[in-house]
């Protein structure tokens, strides 16, 4: 490194600080008068409005992106009865927008008080190297205890959410146990599980899941 001077100005964008501009030299030592560190600061504060017509940019692109969507799953309910077709689309649109590894609806039962074993249309699995939910049956399973069994609070929840799998295993205490052996079997590194509710009633779960680490679910994501 051998630096012999460093100057950092700060970079602001409607008094949020977006990150610092630094200017340095390793030959020899460098000092800048007031006119200098003002011309810096000038520098600076474009680079602030750069950052802020991207970030206002990639908001706008995404906004566009996510009515896409809901224009594509509006259109595809009204335009069809196939409750296999609708499943079908619907997990692929929603695997496909959110790039994810797998997207599976656990259908839910009222009548039994069950989940029902998943089909192939409750699924969106891109990569064949990927293990498959179809014909898991969830209720049956004690893999999937902690999370059937929690299902009656997803009423109030609405939205379950990791980002750390490890970490996830570690705050519920399921080390060891038949929770902690399907995240692994199934490699899930983050995720998250949302309740599919109507009128009242409950219809099951959404489970977008990620077998890749270092994955961010944002509160956009989260309210979208």
């Amino acid at each position: 490194n051998n630096i012999k001077s460093s100057y950092g100005i700060p970079i602001f964008v409607e008094n949020a600080l977006k990150g610092v501009f630094v200017i340095q030299y390793t030959k020899k030592y460098i000092y800048l008068d007031d006119d200098d560190i003002k011309f810096l600061k000038t520098i600076a504060d474009q680079a602030g409005i750069a950052l802020n017509q991207a970030e206002l940019y990639e908001h706008n692109n995404q906004t566009i992106k996510r009515e896409k969507l809901l224009r594509e799953i509006i259109t595809l309910v009204r335009s069809s009865l196939n409750i296999q077709e609708i499943k079908k689309n619907f997990v692929t649109q929603v695997g496909k927008y959110f790039n994810a590894d797998r997207v599976v609806i656990m259908e839910y039962s009222e009548d039994s008080n069950a989940f029902l074993v998943i089909d192939d249309y409750s699924e969106y699995l891109p990569s064949t190297k990927e293990k498959s939910f179809v014909g898991v049956d969830i209720s049956a399973d004690p893999q999937f205890d902690f999370f059937s069994k929690g299902f009656e609070n997803m009423r109030d929840l609405d939205i379950q959410v990791y980002t750390d799998a490890d970490k996830f295993i570690e705050e519920n205490q399921l080390e060891g146990t038949p929770t902690e052996k399907y995240i692994k079997g199934y490699k899930l590194e983050a995720g998250a599980a949302l309740t599919i509710e109507y009128a009242g009633h409950i219809y099951g779960m959404l489970a977008v899941q990620y077998t890749r680490k270092g994955v961010d679910i944002t509160k956009d994501d989260i309210d979208f």
